[in-house]
């Protein structure tokens, strides 16, 4: 794992990017809002989605596979801003008081488990 870089600003590291000290550095000295995915509105993930279907389509890896095959360069894509700097993209971010931790699938399973001694 490269260290010197931050990690991914995807919802599934959002409870670890306050641990990994590189990550946080970056988060502080770009203004990130802390939980951020937790905060964001929905309408704005699903905007996400619609940028990488399109990143997606504009790659056209069925082409790509054949440039490759043939020694021929592959094209790179460029990512637009919204996937490197999400934050400043969104409309609407909740206050970080009304995040609301609800248990996982898995505790909600398991809770039945737990006995009081």
């Amino acid at each position: 794992m490269d260290t010197t870089k931050p990690l991914a600003d995807i919802p599934q590291f959002e409870y670890y990017r306050e641990f990994d000290k590189t990550t946080a550095e970056f988060d502080k000295a770009n203004g990130r809002p802390k939980y951020f995915w937790y905060r964001v509105e929905r309408d704005f993930v699903k905007k996400m989605n619609k940028e990488a279907l399109k990143l997606h389509k504009e790659f056209d890896s069925d082409k790509q596979l054949d440039n490759l095959m043939s020694g021929k360069p592959i094209k790179k894509l460029t990512p637009p801003e919204i996937f490197k700097f999400p934050w400043k993209y969104a409309d609407n971010i909740k206050p970080e008081s009304e995040i609301k931790f609800g248990k996982t699938l898995w505790q909600k399973f398991t809770s039945f488990l737990m006995i009081d001694l």
